[in-house]
């Protein structure tokens, strides 16, 4: 993708879901007020991650999901309910 099209879609989401590691450079370009849901998996041990700074400066809505050792977590129903319980708060 070109930056012109990461830019506009990331200021067109309303939220974004990422594994914690990316660290989510391109919020940048959300709206105030959108939502953030970072799952953390495989123990990042920082405490405040560098998106969760951005994020607060720009007026986005942090959330973060720990989940287990594995850095690359599967997909599975009890992690989708999770994202899901965090979506809706």
């Amino acid at each position: 993708h070109t930056l012109a099209e990461q830019i506009r879609t990331f200021r067109d989401c309303k939220g974004i879901i990422a594994i914690r590691g990316a660290e989510l450079a391109n919020i940048v370009w959300m709206d105030p007020g959108s939502k953030v849901i970072v799952i953390n998996a495989g123990r990042f041990d920082l405490a405040a991650p560098p998106a969760w700074g951005l994020a607060k400066l720009l007026g986005i809505r942090y959330d973060q999901i720990d989940w287990g050792e594995d850095p690359y977590p599967e997909l599975c129903t009890d992690l989708v309910e999770r994202i899901t319980s965090h979506i809706e708060n």
